[in-house]
C-alpha cells in the first residue's frame, strides 16, 4: 500500500476506536465521582449524545428515582455549570445548549 493510503486507513481505524471508546450517546447511570463531587443516585440517567466537533448540544436527564432529585451537569473539563435542576420522579428534562468543543460536552451529574 502507498503512504496515502496506510495514512488513511490508520486514520479511520483510530476514529472508530475512538468513537467505540466514547460511544455514540451515553443514556447509563453517571455518577461524577471521577472529579471529586457527589454522585447522583444509581436510578438517575444522563443522556448527552457525543459530538466531537461542538456546537449545538442537547442533553437529558430522567430521574427513575422515587423522590425528586437535585442536580447539576459536569463539563468534559470537570467543571459544573451553576443551574441546579429539581428533576422529579418519572421526569425528563431536556436542555440545549452550544458548546466550544469537545471540553464543554456535559459528560456527568452531580447533586446540588
Amino acid at each position: 500500500m502507498n503512504k496515502f493510503v496506510k495514512a488513511a486507513a490508520v486514520a479511520a481505524g483510530s476514529l472508530a476506536l475512538f468513537g467505540a471508546a466514547t460511544g455514540a450517546a451515553q443514556a447509563s447511570p453517571v455518577a461524577a465521582t471521577a472529579t471529586g463531587l457527589p454522585p447522583v443516585p444509581s436510578c438517575v440517567t444522563l443522556y448527552s449524545p457525543f459530538n466531537p466537533f461542538g456546537g449545538n448540544e442537547t442533553f437529558s436527564v430522567t430521574n427513575n428515582c422515587s423522590r425528586t432529585v437535585n442536580v447539576k451537569t459536569v463539563l468534559a473539563m470537570g467543571t459544573t455549570v451553576d443551574t441546579c435542576y429539581a428533576v422529579n420522579p418519572g421526569q425528563t428534562i431536556t436542555e440545549n445548549y452550544y458548546a466550544f468543543g469537545t471540553y464543554m460536552v456535559v459528560t456527568g451529574l452531580t447533586t446540588c
